[in-house]
């Protein structure tokens, strides 16, 4: 950063004044996230030469900008959920009361200086916003990088390596009740779609006669789950629509939505082999591979026939069955790709392994987003860009998985099935020539034992894969950030933004 603009105010008088006069501008020119960092720094000059202040104040002035929009988004947020970035000396730096605070609060401490530590955190998807203390140096990289992942960020600088204004950062360590009025509420949201998939309300919307098969679709719909499919179509409408006082009509369009994912998620279990799903068996385990096939193809059955008995005219109810058909056709070409090397299993690379991602798993949030956005009313290159940020998201959601086949605690269930990993291809692209053998003989014979997982595992961690999976995942977060700012409408880019930050 140029060090010509990194002064800091040093009356607090003046910098009561700074943020005073950011408030006034983000309200009366209707400022929203997200904005990028050249949005912010033009905002900052604009302010600057409007007070007549200080250029050499613009970093300041562009941070003040930058808590103002976020601050009631990380308000609204929990505090197990926010994660405080501290200086390493916290006595000399004066934040020893906002560390005992934060701690009171359930808030997570980490060094601002172990960049280790804070990258973990971050892409752990544990928290959702982030506060952060430091000198202007650290934070201007820090920002850049955290904002590219759509995660709320708030930053205070240290002045002669002090903090300056604690109240300040005190006021960001509470709990608040935010006013929703001109705020997406993601609790009530997911409260109302919740309420849809009781068995009770699903055998009226589904027209049951109880039959073993309608009693088996319903209960595997009913089945918890994060549901988040059927939420971001409930979003994505309710903000386009602005039906926000009765969203009911969108119900069977979220449910369509719902049903597509668990057929996918019976056929996927068959065709994977898997026992367990939701911490319970598979659909096929308890009821045989003849009637799970025979659910799921209900299933299928039941989402187009809830799109064309929904509410919408004949013209949206045509388009949402195209995007619908069109996911589908796309979901099973993808899980074919898979299938097919796994019958004939190859080396694989990272490119390949890339687009079965796109293919498989990147459908279900395009069909979920687009099916929202055409009831709201969206056009075709409104939903053109949705695709593209779909794309990006759930490359970025499978390569999270996959990170956390290999570096987590969810066992490696991916790696001992030889599956298509982007981590597996990138420790065999990498591995030495012993490694790279265990690896192709348990591809051939589809079979690898525990010993030979850890082998795989402790050489992804040898060759330090962990930061270059993590940088592949920004990447892709970024992508889907940069396609949102396409979009029309910034409170959907803003909801978009956040919900990268949740799902990924």
């Amino acid at each position: 950063m140029n060090k010509d603009v990194l002064q800091f105010p040093a009356e607090f008088n003046t910098r009561q004044e700074i943020c005073t006069v950011v408030k006034e501008t983000i309200a009366s020119r209707g400022i929203q996230n997200p904005v990028t960092q050249n949005d912010i720094i033009d905002y900052a000059l604009e302010i600057i030469k409007r007070k007549s202040w200080q250029v050499n104040w613009q970093a300041y002035i562009g941070l003040q900008i930058s808590n103002e929009l976020w601050r009631d988004t990380v308000l609204g947020i929990k505090t197990s959920k926010r994660l405080l970035l501290l200086p390493t000396d916290t006595h000399n730096t004066n934040c020893t009361s906002i560390l005992e605070l934060a701690c009171s609060n359930n808030i997570t401490t980490i060094n601002i200086d172990d960049k280790n530590a804070v990258s973990k955190a971050i892409c752990s998807t544990k928290y959702q916003a982030i506060i952060a203390i430091g000198d202007f140096e650290i934070l201007h990289k820090g920002w850049q990088k955290i904002s590219a992942l759509g995660i709320p960020v708030i930053a205070f600088v240290l002045h002669n390596n002090k903090l300056e204004d604690i109240s300040w950062v005190e006021d960001f360590l509470h709990i608040k009740n935010i006013s929703t009025n001109n705020h997406f509420d993601f609790n009530t949201a997911r409260h109302k779609v919740n309420t849809w998939f009781s068995k009770e309300n699903l055998d009226i919307l589904f027209n049951s006669n109880f039959t073993e098969t309608e009693n088996l679709g319903i209960s595997w719909v009913a089945t918890a789950g994060k549901r988040w499919r059927p939420l971001l179509a409930y979003y994505v409408y309710t903000i386009l629509s602005k039906d926000k006082t009765s969203p009911d009509s969108i119900k069977k369009v979220a449910l369509a939505v719902e049903c597509f994912h668990k057929a996918s998620l019976i056929h996927d279990d068959i065709e994977d082999n898997d026992d367990e799903r939701y911490g319970q068996d598979t659909m096929h385990t308890s009821y045989g591979v003849p009637i799970a096939l025979n659910v799921g193809d209900y299933l299928i059955g039941e989402g187009y026939r809830m799109l064309a008995n929904s509410t919408f005219d004949n013209a949206k109810i045509q388009r949402m069955v195209k995007v619908s058909a069109d996911g589908h056709r796309d979901l099973s070409l993808g899980q074919g790709e898979e299938l097919s090397w796994m019958r004939t299993p190859t080396t694989i690379n990272l490119k390949k392994v890339i687009n079965i991602f796109k293919l498989k798993t990147s459908p279900a949030f395009e069909v979920a987003l687009c099916l929202g956005a055409i009831a709201g009313g969206a056009d075709d290159s409104q939903c053109k860009i949705l695709k593209k940020f779909s794309n990006a998201l759930g490359i970025a959601f499978q390569i999270r998985d996959d990170m956390l086949d290999f570096f987590g605690d969810d066992g490696g269930a991916d790696i001992a099935a030889m599956r298509p990993s982007a981590l597996l291809a990138m420790v065999r692209q990498e591995c030495d020539k012993n490694i790279s053998t265990i690896i192709d003989n348990a591809w051939q014979s589809k079979t690898l034992s525990q010993t030979q997982q850890v082998i795989i595992q402790n050489e992804a961690k040898r060759l330090n894969l962990q930061p270059k999976a993590i940088k592949l995942l920004n990447d892709y977060k970024t992508q889907a950030i940069n396609h949102l700012n396409n979009l029309k409408n910034k409170e959907l880019q803003n909801l978009l933004s956040l919900v990268i930050s949740k799902i990924v």
